[in-house]
Protein backbone atom coordinates (compact mmCIF):
# COMPACT_ATOMS: atom_id res chain seq x y z
CA UNK A 1 0.00 0.00 0.00
CA UNK A 2 1.69 3.10 -1.16
CA UNK A 3 0.49 6.30 0.19
CA UNK A 4 2.88 8.82 0.00
CA UNK A 5 5.71 9.62 -3.44
CA UNK A 6 8.57 8.97 -0.77
CA UNK A 7 8.72 7.04 2.50
CA UNK A 8 8.96 9.50 5.77
CA UNK A 9 12.37 9.57 7.42
CA UNK A 10 12.71 9.45 11.31
CA UNK A 11 11.12 7.50 13.97
CA UNK A 12 10.06 10.25 16.15
CA UNK A 13 6.66 8.59 17.34
CA UNK A 14 5.94 4.70 18.40
CA UNK A 15 2.76 2.92 18.56
CA UNK A 16 2.53 -0.61 19.70
CA UNK A 17 -0.67 -2.92 17.52
CA UNK A 18 -2.29 -6.10 18.82
CA UNK A 19 -4.65 -7.49 16.67
CA UNK A 20 -6.59 -10.84 16.79
CA UNK A 21 -8.30 -12.94 13.79
CA UNK A 22 -9.55 -16.09 13.13
CA UNK A 23 -6.98 -16.60 9.42
CA UNK A 24 -4.27 -14.65 7.81
CA UNK A 25 -6.91 -13.31 5.79
CA UNK A 26 -8.75 -11.54 8.09
CA UNK A 27 -5.87 -10.27 10.56
CA UNK A 28 -4.03 -8.70 7.15
CA UNK A 29 -6.93 -6.53 6.57
CA UNK A 30 -7.36 -5.85 10.19
CA UNK A 31 -3.56 -4.95 9.80
CA UNK A 32 -4.01 -2.72 6.71
CA UNK A 33 -7.28 -0.91 8.26
CA UNK A 34 -4.68 -0.34 11.13
CA UNK A 35 -2.45 1.25 9.42
CA UNK A 36 -4.95 3.12 7.44
CA UNK A 37 -5.99 5.16 10.79
CA UNK A 38 -2.84 5.43 12.18
CA UNK A 39 -2.29 7.84 9.02
CA UNK A 40 -6.02 9.57 8.44
CA UNK A 41 -7.17 9.98 12.11
CA UNK A 42 -3.83 10.20 14.20
CA UNK A 43 -1.46 11.86 11.48
CA UNK A 44 0.57 9.35 12.04
CA UNK A 45 3.14 7.87 9.36
CA UNK A 46 4.57 4.49 10.05
CA UNK A 47 8.22 4.51 8.61
CA UNK A 48 9.38 0.91 9.83
CA UNK A 49 7.82 -2.02 12.14
CA UNK A 50 8.58 -4.97 13.71
CA UNK A 51 6.06 -7.81 13.53
CA UNK A 52 5.15 -10.83 15.58
CA UNK A 53 2.12 -13.57 14.46
CA UNK A 54 1.23 -16.13 16.52
CA UNK A 55 -0.94 -18.97 16.61
CA UNK A 56 -2.89 -18.20 19.80
CA UNK A 57 -4.94 -21.86 18.96
CA UNK A 58 -6.41 -23.37 16.56
CA UNK A 59 -8.65 -21.18 15.44
CA UNK A 60 -7.02 -17.92 16.41
CA UNK A 61 -3.74 -15.95 15.50
CA UNK A 62 -2.29 -12.74 16.87
CA UNK A 63 -0.48 -10.20 15.75
CA UNK A 64 2.19 -7.51 17.87
CA UNK A 65 3.50 -4.70 16.44
CA UNK A 66 6.07 -2.50 17.49
CA UNK A 67 5.69 0.97 14.98
CA UNK A 68 8.00 3.98 14.92
CA UNK A 69 6.90 6.60 12.52
CA UNK A 70 6.64 10.43 12.09
CA UNK A 71 3.20 12.88 12.08
CA UNK A 72 2.22 13.73 9.13
CA UNK A 73 3.08 16.56 6.79
CA UNK A 74 1.23 16.89 3.49
CA UNK A 75 3.59 18.60 1.98
CA UNK A 76 6.87 17.19 2.60
CA UNK A 77 5.60 13.39 1.70
CA UNK A 78 3.74 13.69 -1.44
CA UNK A 79 0.19 12.96 -0.34
CA UNK A 80 -0.95 10.60 -3.01
CA UNK A 81 -5.22 10.37 -1.31
CA UNK A 82 -6.92 8.46 0.83
CA UNK A 83 -8.02 5.05 1.51
CA UNK A 84 -10.82 4.49 3.18
CA UNK A 85 -9.68 0.57 3.99
CA UNK A 86 -9.27 -2.75 3.10
CA UNK A 87 -11.88 -5.19 1.98
CA UNK A 88 -12.24 -8.82 1.61
CA UNK A 89 -13.22 -8.77 -1.72
CA UNK A 90 -10.51 -10.53 -4.02
CA UNK A 91 -8.52 -10.88 -1.25
CA UNK A 92 -5.70 -14.20 -1.60
CA UNK A 93 -3.03 -14.53 1.08
CA UNK A 94 -1.01 -17.56 0.40
CA UNK A 95 2.69 -18.89 1.00
CA UNK A 96 5.09 -19.37 -1.95
CA UNK A 97 8.07 -21.36 -1.06
CA UNK A 98 9.39 -19.58 1.81
CA UNK A 99 8.05 -16.00 1.00
CA UNK A 100 3.99 -14.92 1.97
CA UNK A 101 2.01 -13.58 -1.45
CA UNK A 102 -1.17 -11.19 -0.90
CA UNK A 103 -3.55 -9.34 -3.23
CA UNK A 104 -5.65 -6.70 -1.41
CA UNK A 105 -8.07 -4.75 -2.66
CA UNK A 106 -8.80 -1.39 -1.14
CA UNK A 107 -11.74 0.66 -1.24
CA UNK A 108 -10.75 4.63 -2.37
Amino acid sequence: MTLFEEPPKGGEKERLVRLSGPDLETLLVRWINELVFFVQEESFVPAAAELRIREESEKALSLEARLLGVPLDLEGHGWLGEIKSATFHGLDVRQDGEDWRARVILDV
